[in-house]
């Protein structure tokens, strides 16, 4: 598949496309107003064709009952270009809260992904 791009052979390219949801979260250190930035970073080869490369969620509170989970149903949908698929893209989400801040770095893989991580 050749998209063109100008500059001598052309070579061949291949797109991939990530489309997901931020759903909820579980804090059980009690933090509240809980919001989330989601980043997509990949190598110098990849340049993002379509959607986001970055974004925020909106600013959630925990409930009151006994599950303590926020939720944030946030959907993101983002298409790469790239000539090698060294330096694949990955995700990284950030939660931020009024008084921490956690971070957690992810491997997009395909199908559907579940992830639980302990801070």
């Amino acid at each position: 598949m050749d998209l063109g791009g100008g500059g001598g052979g052309g070579g061949a390219v291949f797109l991939l496309s990530v489309s997901g949801q931020l759903s909820s979260g579980s804090f059980p250190n009690g933090a509240d107003d809980i919001y989330c930035k989601i980043c997509f970073v990949a190598g110098p080869d990849w340049a993002v064709t379509a959607g986001q490369e970055e974004a925020i969620t909106q600013i959630a509170r925990r409930p009151m009952d006994a599950r303590k989970t926020i939720v944030w149903n946030f959907p993101f949908d983002v298409t790469f270009r790239s000539t090698c698929p060294f330096g694949w893209p990955q995700i990284v989400v950030s939660a931020y809260s009024v008084s921490k801040v956690h971070f957690l770095a992810l491997r997009i893989r395909t199908g559907r992904s579940e992830e639980s991580v302990h801070f």
